[in-house]
């Protein structure tokens, strides 16, 4: 596995736990509320991604 799997690992596993909270959540939150709905619906399809979405994008 390459370290960027392990890293991408890492951060899935991370996302809805106390330790997500301050991190990746944070991040997939600032992220989704500071976007345009018309990115998300041009790169993923939909204008309300979810967190898993936004994480492998």
């Amino acid at each position: 596995m390459s370290n960027e799997a392990k890293a991408l690992e890492g951060i899935r596993k991370a996302s809805g736990t106390e330790q997500g909270e301050y991190s990746i959540d944070g991040f997939v939150s600032h992220h989704i509320d500071e976007l345009p709905s018309t990115y998300w619906e041009k790169h993923l399809n939909t204008e309300t991604p979810s967190s898993e979405q936004v994480i492998g994008l």
